[in-house]
């Protein structure tokens, strides 16, 4: 009877799943298969599960077989088409909508501690007196050593109202501190920054786009307009995307109606279908740089792309990831959900987003060979198109991490001498700066606990050490966003941005002029 109930749930999800795959077009074969095809495949899986249950030697779940088997038939797609199972599809949703229910606090898994970071501003983890350097040992009473960071997730999170009990060990203490928190609604803020890098500049960050993504960024810019700014710099480093229709309304604030955003194109049709401003955006006019790196993906492509088409603004940093597929997300009967690429993304001068990507076992379909970044293409779009991803109008690159500021941060050194001499610096406002006698007696604590560091590597790092410890002293005692603010004014690309809207004008004219640029004129 359970081989025959189990059954009947594969043969459910599994022709949904192929069901999709067949009716719309999306699989990796030339042509779709026919419904008798499909319904062999099917008995095939019952054959194997029906293998795996009366003869294999460990007794597992019919849920793990299943998800399994569904996982596997997206691994035959592509890199980004994927099964969720109730966790990621939760998380998912929590991440696109952008709030969530919990305690509001910014955390890490460090050598198997639950280490909070910072409590978020007005959360209920800050309003507790919950701070940065709290050590979380207990949840609900039960020891949390060796928890990992998507178990966090599940235990810290909850329904409005409801109540998570905390044990937390804070230095200097001896007694475990208690809290009882009620989970209240965090807001994840996408847009970061909102500040003036010089009188006339301001810095927008935009971490992700979720549906809240726009409205966050516009009251940020209208604040910094009202205070006299002129130029923008719009930072998508390091934001792997998010939704469409938040990527589709960033790019409107800064085009014209009639502009055209993005364009897909499938495997089944030759139709190239336009996303097009409806509207002129109120900045339309606004001299703005966008910052992009190689972590720069998707809805952040499309944003650096549109602007980069239409001539709107400069493109700094390093090539982005180039990752230009539609996903389509279908829910299943259960909680949770299938996300299938069935197109891709084109600038509007046409340029394909989407870099060439291998999958071994799969000989045919989308594009195989993996492009190597470091390629930089001949001038003309064609180039443009099989490279993948969006090349800056500018390339610049930030000095990468030494050996021994590697080991300082992954020691915790910064973070630990912060919350340590928190007494000494409990008082600071954003103007503090680090002292001589502070860093030296960072540099003797490093030194007392590491005597292996070499005298000439200290040396060698000192001013980006003092800088790295007046940032986390800043973080921990005022707050992240001031010392982000120090982290970014210290950004190469930043200092060559402002450079260059000194010459914004002539910069985009001399592109639009190139050989190796399409740029599309205002509709």
């Amino acid at each position: 009877m359970r081989m025959i109930q189990n059954l009947k749930k594969i043969m459910i999800v599994s022709l949904s799943v192929c069901s999709v795959m067949i009716f719309m077009g999306i699989s990796g074969q030339t042509n779709a298969d026919s419904p008798e095809s499909a319904l062999d495949s099917l008995r095939m899986i019952a054959r194997a599960l029906d293998m795996i249950d009366s003869s294999s030697s460990d007794q597992l779940e019919s849920k793990d077989i299943l998800y399994s088997a569904i996982s596997g038939m997206f691994r035959t797609l592509d890199p980004y088409s994927q099964f969720l199972d109730e966790d990621s599809f939760r998380y998912m949703i929590a991440q696109q909508i952008g709030s969530f229910y919990g305690i509001g606090i910014s955390f890490d898994v460090r050598n198997g501690e639950l280490l909070v970071i910072s409590p978020i501003e007005e959360s209920p983890a800050w309003r507790l007196g919950i701070r940065a350097g709290d050590v979380i040992e207990e949840i609900d009473g039960e020891n949390v050593a060796g928890i990992t960071s998507n178990e966090v997730i599940k235990r810290l999170r909850g329904a409005k109202g409801s109540v998570v009990k905390l044990g937390i060990r804070r230095k200097g203490l001896t007694e475990l501190l208690e809290f009882e928190v009620i989970r209240k609604k965090i807001t994840l803020n996408s847009a970061r920054g909102g500040f003036f890098l010089d009188s006339e500049t301001g810095y927008i960050r935009l971490t992700e786009f979720s549906s809240a993504t726009y409205e966050e960024m516009l009251e940020k810019l209208e604040s910094l307009v009202e205070k006299g700014m002129k130029q923008l710099v719009l930072d998508l480093r390091y934001n792997g995307g998010g939704l469409l229709s938040a990527a589709e309304q960033v790019s409107s604030a800064f085009l014209s109606k009639g502009d055209i955003i993005v364009s897909t194109k499938g495997r089944t049709s030759d139709v190239r279908n336009d996303l097009v401003t409806r509207s002129s955006g109120k900045y339309r006019d606004l001299p703005i740089i966008v910052l992009v790196n190689e972590s720069s993906a998707s809805a952040s492509e499309i944003v650096a792309g549109a602007i980069q088409d239409h001539n709107r603004g400069l493109i700094l940093g390093q090539q982005t990831h180039g990752k230009g597929l539609v996903g389509s997300q279908f829910q299943t009967r259960m909680e949770t959900a299938v996300q299938i690429t069935t197109a891709q993304y084109f600038t509007p001068s046409g340029r394909n987003i989407q870099k060439p990507f291998d999958i071994p076992h799969r000989k045919k379909g989308l594009p195989q060979s993996v492009t190597d970044p470091s390629d930089k293409p001949e001038p003309g779009v064609d180039a443009f198109e099989t490279t993948g991803g969006i090349i800056p109008d500018f390339v610049i690159e930030e000095p990468s991490m030494t050996p021994l500021m590697f080991f300082l941060e992954s020691q915790r050194a910064f973070f630990d001498f912060a919350v340590t001499n928190g007494d000494q610096f409990k008082s600071i406002d954003k103007t503090f700066v680090v002292s001589d006698d502070v860093v030296s007696r960072f540099i003797a604590s490093v030194k007392e606990n590491h005597p292996e560091i070499e005298e000439d590597d200290i040396d060698e790092n000192m001013q980006t050490i003092r800088s790295a410890l007046n940032r986390e002293i800043i973080s921990v005692h005022v707050g992240l966003d001031e010392a982000d603010k120090l982290r970014v004014m210290e950004l190469k690309s930043i200092q060559k941005a402002l450079s260059l809207f000194a010459d914004w004008e002539e910069h985009l004219a001399a592109i639009a002029s190139s050989d190796g640029m399409m740029v599309v004129s205002h509709q």
